[in-house]
Parts: structure tokens; C-alpha cells; sequence
């Protein structure tokens, strides 16, 4: 197992066990509140959570960074449009494209990322059409496509460097491996011919 899959192994776990406690809270606020809807998802999201972490336990880590990042992008769309507990679904959202990318990758995530942002805007722009009602008004909802924006892009690229940075790496490391072989191959003949003189 390479350092990232170590690292996205935590990452994974981390989230989930972060993840699911904040839902089974959450969803028990929500749930005391009177609201219906969205303590059932986050009481769902909670066993997602646990199903991702026994996959990430398994080393089953690419259907486990799938299915946490799927289940975020749900989760973060509801939570946008529902406003979360006070309202701070405006910055829950911005967090999914560090977890998208770092998780799935430059491309992948990135993709994810994008569907995100095109949700919200999507749901702010039933808003202005009146269509839906959010719980936050237009500045806030704009200085959150902004922060969204510089938060995927710095991701996007971040990931996209640390990528060529890594394929760099294992490249020296064969260099190196390579000039390791040779090196032992010419002592061992050095030694040979010590042998015979």
C-alpha cells in the first residue's frame, strides 16, 4: 500500500467517524426541532458512514472514497437547500471540494466539485425565480459561490501538482532502484574478479 493509500485510508475513516457522529447529532437536533425530512436522511447518512469506514477498513478504498464523496454531494445539496442546523449550510458547502478532490483526485473530484456548484446555483437560481425559498439571502449566497470557486481551484490544482509531483517520485524511485541493481551487479563482479587473482 503507497503513502496515499495510507493517507486516504485515514482521510476516509476520519471523515466518516467525524461524519457520522455530526449526523446522529444533527439528525437528533433536527429530529427535536420537528423537522422530518432531513433527521431520516442524516439517520441514513449515519449508516452510509458506517458501511464507507468497514469498505476503508478493508482497503476497499476507491468504492469507499466513492460513496462517501456521493453521499456528501446529497447531503451538502439538502443541506443547502434546508439552510442545516442555523442555517450554516452556506459553509458546510465548501468543504466538499477539498474532500471530493483529495479523495477521487484532480479529475474525478473535480468533476464532482463542478455538479456541486452547478446544484447550488441551480437551487439559487429557483430562488431568485421564486420557485424555492432559501433560508439565507442573495449576499450570502454569493460570497459562497465565490469561496467555493477559490476553494475548488486551489484544490483542483493542488491535487493536479501533488499527481505529477508523485508520478515524478516513483520515477527517481525506479532511477534509483535501476542504479542500485547495476551497482550491486558491478561489486559482485569486482568481488569475482578478486577471486581468480
Amino acid at each position: 500500500m503507497t503513502l496515499h493509500h495510507k493517507s486516504q485510508k485515514k482521510m476516509i475513516i476520519l471523515i466518516v467517524i467525524v461524519g457520522g457522529l455530526i449526523s446522529l447529532i444533527v439528525a437528533t437536533i433536527n429530529l427535536i426541532q420537528g423537522k422530518i425530512t432531513l433527521p431520516v436522511i442524516e439517520y441514513i447518512t449515519f449508516l452510509i458512514c458506517i458501511l464507507a469506514w468497514y469498505l476503508a477498513r478493508k482497503d476497499k478504498l476507491n468504492i469507499a472514497s466513492f460513496i462517501v464523496v456521493i453521499e456528501l454531494f446529497v447531503l451538502y445539496i439538502l443541506t443547502y437547500y434546508q439552510g442545516g442546523v442555523l442555517n450554516t449550510g452556506v459553509v458546510w458547502v465548501n468543504i466538499y471540494p477539498v474532500i471530493a478532490i483529495y479523495l477521487l483526485g484532480h479529475k474525478k473530484g473535480g468533476i464532482f466539485s463542478g455538479a456541486l456548484f452547478m446544484g447550488i446555483t441551480a437551487l439559487f437560481v429557483f430562488n431568485e425565480l421564486t420557485i424555492i425559498s432559501l433560508p439565507f439571502n442573495r449576499s450570502m449566497s454569493l460570497a459562497t459561490f465565490f469561496s467555493y470557486l477559490v476553494i475548488s481551484g486551489f484544490m483542483f490544482f493542488f491535487e493536479m501538482m501533488r499527481n505529477k509531483m508523485n508520478k515524478k517520485l516513483e520515477s527517481t524511485n525506479k532511477e534509483i532502484e535501476n542504479l542500485s541493481d547495476i551497482s550491486l551487479q558491478i561489486g559482485k563482479s569486482i568481488e569475482f574478479d578478486k577471486v581468480f587473482e
